[in-house]
């Protein structure tokens, strides 16, 4: 069924394209008679620079008895060119706008011996009147379509009312935010995130959502979303790339702006400052997010059959909890210019996050149900408190050559560490009364060594290659205590006090290409080579070991740009995903007597291999964007459920096996009249797992989807109303479902006349108080024992919100700057395995 589906869109997409003629049959003539088209094209400038205007909106208008006609309408490409193609004999207008120039007007005749005009240079004047205040740069579209990714230009998205990085992934094509706010792409988890394009040991995958939630949205430029990414980047992340790129400009004087807001359930609050003049500046900004006690309520089953059908044990538990969070970031940027092709950028950051949690739960136990009909009846209390602490500073040396425009050459090195306490207490009383504290205090650094080469030739064409290294130390020193250690004989005592030292040595060298062919065609290629060391080792009880592996990885993507506005795509990537440290550490989690976790050092790298069909149109008002792929991921690494005794459940990471998935994605943005803006996005994949775990025969096929609908409007003189909603259907192991999400939000806000600011009240799920999410997963023993976990919890989610925002200073920016960053965050986080 999923190959049909799959050759069912290819099929439905062939004959779209096919529509797409260049002549058509003249009405009323025979087969054979074709009716012939002229075209016009041109250069857009600025009359006073002479430069390029890219992105100029330009209307065709057709002359009949003097009365204008609207026939078509385009955009400008990167360069400043536009043409028109099919024009009939005639005469036509070309009214070009732009934003701070005054719109032009230009007539032009085709006829049967001069069906093509070249117009050349189209100059356009300066507003001047429009401009008396302000400074203006040259805007680029809300989204962009690139050979190998889709930008989201936020800060020229005026119908956004985002409050930090979270809320702007939700508005980004491709991705999907849930209620814990993980950031999936395309249904997984796997994603390497960039700051900047560059690494960031700041972002590694135990606390991406915490930082992303710490970073204001007027701080965030634009969104890169890279499902195939090239040689260029580094081979971690089986899902793609999203690229933050943050606001970087070169401030003349002093500009300061705050962000503030207030609600129900979140309060945010943040400041951006800057200030510059000639080759020096500094950027600062801070932010902190603080939730209020956020309570809920917990239900839980544990159901054990033998062969025969008959129940061995059945625990099931219902409670209440309550969680509270608090999160910081605060960031310096330098730069200098030593000259003009020789300069020095420098970053520090620092950011954490506070989190606390209690809860209670009623549980009722029986085993031998047959023979002991009574249920055993108890209470366990649970308290945890999780502080993590991260610091990084970035140095980075960029050389530009006045030969060569594009010709780069950038040398970085960054160091980053990080500290993080965990505490948990378990207190069970009524019955076989216990206490159990565990502790793990963890501490990390990461040094990173980069140096990246751009070489541009020809027209269009350029080779890029690079040396990385990195260097990652982790230590978890863990201890548990139990106040009757008799009642947890089926564990061996000797692991629940360790220290595990983990180290992971990465070298990386790629060559990558970008190259442009005649007729519009385009291709990208190249090869990446990582080699990984991995050592652990213990203080006792587990053996040390280690492990090094090479990946060649290739990637290559090939372009055909139909028009001016439409482009399709052909895409082969080979990806791998390293375990990182949650998923590898041995510390073991006691929920209660009948329930533990813990992480597995045997882990190996799953890898995954791309093959991805895409088209996109970009014409004005209205973009769309289709995708079609197949993924095959090898060794899958999941959270996998199984029994250690009869009532004994454990939890730990497996590679599970591979995993073949087909899907196809529809995103959609469309503007009407520049007062109603709507955005619709939609996913259908597959999940088609056989494998064999603990000599289990396991089989799971699914159809999962997600979708999400957006409508903003501008109600005129600084008022405007936003509404969204979304659905996820619930994600898949090999055991069963995680679960699925929803959310609804409105939003209204109002500009101040002066354009500096605004202020907002916003509101989520209205209707509902709380929200719902249930985990389903099954299992089988190899002794023919089987078991059905169910696990639901519902949360306070409905919130209502105010905000405000105000900016000071004088507006006036020189070009964007490089800002100093590495990222290296490539290591897995929890996925849907896709």
């Amino acid at each position: 069924m999923y190959k049909f589906l799959f050759f069912f869109f290819i099929s439905v997409f062939s004959i779209s394209l096919s529509q797409n003629n260049n002549y058509r049959s003249m009405k009323g003539g025979s087969s054979n008679s074709v009716e012939i088209f002229g075209k016009v094209s041109g250069l857009i400038k600025d009359e006073a620079t002479k430069l390029s205007l890219p992105y100029a909106s330009i209307k065709l208008l057709k002359l009949i008895d003097n009365e204008r006609s609207l026939i078509n309408g385009t955009i400008s490409d990167e360069k400043g060119q536009f043409i028109f193609d099919e024009l009939e004999i005639g005469k036509y207008i070309l009214k070009i706008e732009y934003n701070g120039y005054i719109t032009t007007d230009v007539e032009f005749e085709t006829t049967g011996k001069r069906l093509n005009k070249n117009l050349k240079n189209i100059y356009l004047a300066v507003d001047t009147y429009f401009l008396e205040d302000i400074q203006l740069s040259t805007e680029a579209p809300i989204y962009e379509n690139k050979i190998e990714k889709i930008v989201y230009n936020v800060e020229n998205d005026i119908t956004q009312s985002s409050n930090d990085g979270i809320d702007v992934l939700r508005n980004a094509p491709l991705v999907s935010v849930d209620i814990n706010d993980n950031v999936s792409l395309r249904g997984s988890e796997n994603i390497k995130f960039l700051l900047n394009g560059k690494s960031s040991s700041f972002l590694n995958n135990n606390n991406i959502s915490d930082v992303l939630q710490t970073i204001p949205a007027e701080q965030i430029k634009s969104i890169e979303v890279i499902t195939s990414p090239g040689a260029k980047y580094d081979a971690e992340g089986d899902a793609g790339i999203i690229n933050i790129i943050t606001n970087q400009k070169n401030i003349k004087g002093f500009n300061t702006s705050i962000n503030t807001s207030t609600g129900t359930r979140v309060n945010r609050s943040s400041f951006n400052l800057n200030a510059g003049q000639n080759r020096f500046g500094i950027s600062a900004s801070g932010s902190a997010r603080y939730g209020w006690p956020r309570d809920g309520n917990l239900g839980m089953s544990n159901t054990v059959y033998d062969v025969g059908g008959s129940i061995i044990s059945n625990q099931t538990k219902n409670g209440s909890f309550v969680g509270n969070w608090l999160g910081y970031r605060g960031s310096l940027d330098l730069y200098y210019d030593i000259n003009q092709y020789n300069s020095i950028t420098s970053n520090l950051q620092f950011g954490g996050y506070r989190k606390s949690n209690e809860s209670g739960e009623n549980v009722t136990y029986q085993e031998s149900i047959w023979m002991i009909p009574t249920p055993i009846e108890y209470y366990i209390s649970d308290t945890s408190l999780n502080i993590d602490t991260d610091y990084e500073m970035t140095l980075n040396y960029t050389k530009s050559y006045e030969e060569y425009k594009d010709r780069e050459l950038s040398i970085g090195i960054q160091y980053g560490w990080n500290i993080r306490n965990d505490n948990k207490s378990i207190e069970q009383v009524d019955f076989e009364d216990v206490l159990i504290d565990n502790i793990m205090d963890g501490k990390g650094y990461e040094l990173t060594g980069q140096i990246d080469y751009i070489h541009p030739f020809g027209n269009e064409n350029k080779l890029e290659l690079g040396l990385k290294r990195i260097n990652r130390y982790t230590t978890n020193d863990y201890s548990t205590d139990l106040s009757n250690i008799e009642l947890i004989s089926w564990l061996p005592l000797d692991s629940l006090t360790n220290i595990f030292y983990y180290d992971q040595n990465v070298t990386a060298a790629y060559l990558s290409s970008v190259i442009s062919l005649p007729s519009d065609f385009g291709i990208l290629f190249g090869v990446r080579y990582e080699n990984t060391q991995i050592k652990g080792s213990y203080d006792n009880y587990y053996a040390a070991f280690e492990n090094t592996y090479t990946n060649i990885v290739p990637n290559f993507t090939f372009s055909k740009k139909l028009n001016m506005f439409q482009t399709l795509k052909v895409t082969y990537s080979n990806r791998i995903q390293r375990p990182d440290i949650q998923r590898v550490n041995t510390n073991t989690e006691i929920s209660d007597l009948n329930n533990i976790s813990t992480g597995n050092p045997d882990l190996i790298p799953s890898k995954s291999h791309q093959f991805e069909i895409g088209y996109t149109s970009f014409k004005p008002g209205l973009m769309t964007s289709y995708l079609l792929y197949y993924k095959l991921k090898y060794d899958a690494v999941e959270a996998y459920t199984y029994l250690i005794d009869d009532n004994i459940f454990e939890t730990n990471y497996f590679n599970t096996g591979d995993n073949h998935s087909y899907g196809f994605n529809f995103f959609g943005s469309s503007t009407i009249k520049k007062v109603l803006t709507v955005r619709g996005s939609f996913d259908l994949y597959t999940y088609n797992m056989s494998t064999s775990v603990n000599n289990v025969d396991l089989l799971r096929r699914s159809l999962n989807y997600k979708y999400s609908l957006s409508a903003n409007i501008n109600l005129g003189k600084g008022y405007k109303f936003e509404s969204r909603t979304f659905f996820r259907s619930p994600r898949q192991t090999v055991q069963g479902e995680r679960p699925s999400f929803s959310m609804m939000s409105f939003g209204f806000k109002k500009e101040f006349k002066n354009k500096r600011g605004s202020f907002g009240i916003g509101m989520v799920d209205p209707l509902s108080k709380y929200k719902s999410f249930d985990t389903n997963i099954s299992g089988e023993m190899s002794n023919g024992n089987t078991f059905i976990n169910n696990r639901d919890y519902e949360i306070l989610f409905r919130s209502f919100n105010i905000n405000l925002k105000y900016k000071f200073g004088k507006l006036d920016f020189d070009p964007i700057k490089k800002k100093a960053k590495l990222e290296n965050n490539d290591l897995m986080e929890e996925d849907d395995n896709r």
